[in-house]
């Protein structure tokens, strides 16, 4: 994979275009020409430069229209250096205050100076943007966490008084089938509801209180155990972890109740007769997932793959699940349990990856925290 820096030359003289490729393809960097201003738009959106050496003497144009063409078409932040003669620079400083430029004659030294500087300044702005857009993403996390949490417990208020009148309720029927029928489906609807706001509040809460070592084949096994259950689909349970897998470092009961919702989410969506995989394997985490933080570039992490042979799941609910933040407009109840496993997941300095298909499955990738020699 080629991530060299990617330079854009603009201009109509074969000459001009010849000696600052040399340069630039000499010293590392990706260079591609053009002595046409009439396809921009293609160009750039093609072929997508770091850097844009354009010299103002196009001709058959103003010394400054290609310039202005080149920031009004979506590039304001690319970076964009005029090449002009000796005779211009005054001009240029006096009609463009702080537009950067090289003169010709050419010197390599200037030339590789100057980009190498734009492409610094480049770097660190993409960086304040993206750090910014995290912040902005934890601002929201947060405030819905708090309005989740807030909501759980007062409905969790108000089932406790339905679940009550409702038992009182089914002691005085004096064996009535029908409002005996009536009051169970009440409970069970009451239940279904208290089971909900228990999600949300765990969403809420789930700060990485306890992190403790946990053996990681024992976990699943625990799980498969308490919340398997196959039920009339039979499904069959793959489970693979090999003997190297390390430790993860994580609280337990948060973790435990995260692979729980994915893992009967599995089930729920699974056909009959079927199979569940789950794998443990090392891992790094995805480059759409890792955060601004260079430890993530090169932290292995234990990775839990939990597949089912499903319908899959809708694409944006997947990515939604993938970025660590999920909206509550329009959730339904399996939307929920799955957000609140994500929620837990983060917090637990893990991350979630959801791939899924249409008709084949869908397979969640859960990237956990190995437990170093540091963590005891």
């Amino acid at each position: 994979m080629n991530n060299l820096p990617k330079i854009l030359v603009l201009d109509n003289v074969q000459e001009n275009i010849q000696s600052l490729s040399e340069v630039l393809n000499g010293n590392g960097y990706e260079v591609f020409t053009s002595d046409n201003d009439q396809n921009f738009s293609e160009i750039l959106e093609s072929y997508k430069p770091d850097l844009i050496l354009l010299d103002i003497m196009m001709s058959g144009f103003d010394d400054y229209e290609v310039y202005n063409k080149l920031k009004q078409n979506g590039n304001s932040n690319t970076p964009v250096i005029l090449v002009i003669p000796e005779e211009k620079v005054n001009e240029v400083v006096s009609r463009n205050n702080g537009v950067d430029y090289i003169t010709k004659p050419f010197r390599s030294a200037e030339i590789l100076t100057r980009i190498n500087t734009h492409l610094k300044v480049k770097a660190i702005l993409e960086q304040k943007n993206a750090l910014q857009k995290e912040l902005q993403t934890l601002q929201r996390m947060t405030s819905i966490t708090a309005l989740a949490g807030g909501i759980a417990h007062n409905i969790n208020n108000l089932m406790g008084a339905i679940v009550g009148y409702s038992d009182l309720l089914r002691s005085n029927l004096n064996g009535n089938p029908k409002s005996l029928d009536y009051t169970e489906r009440i409970l069970e609807a009451s239940q279904r509801v208290t089971e909900l706001t228990r999600n949300l509040l765990t969403y809420s809460r789930s700060v990485r209180n306890a992190p403790t070592r946990v053996k990681v084949k024992n976990l699943l096994e625990d799980i498969i155990l308490l919340y398997g259950s196959n039920g009339a689909k039979r499904l069959s349970i793959d489970l693979h972890v090999p003997l190297d897998i390390p430790e993860i470092y994580v609280d337990r009961d948060q973790v435990c109740k995260a692979l729980a919702s994915i893992y009967i989410n599995a089930e729920k969506s699974a056909p009959k007769d079927s199979i569940i995989t789950i794998i443990a394997s090392i891992g790094k985490v995805p480059l759409t997932l890792r955060p601004r933080r260079t430890e993530a570039e090169s932290e292995e992490y234990v990775v839990l793959s939990i597949t089912d042979m499903g319908s899959g799941i809708d694409e944006e609910i997947a990515q939604k699940l993938s970025d660590s933040f999920f909206s509550m407009d329009h959730v339904i109840e399996s939307e929920l349990e799955l957000s609140a496993a994500s929620g837990i997941v983060l917090k637990n300095k893990g991350f979630i990856h959801v791939q899924t298909k249409p008709d084949i499955g869908s397979t969640f990738h859960v990237y956990l925290p190995k437990a170093g020699d540091g963590k005891l």
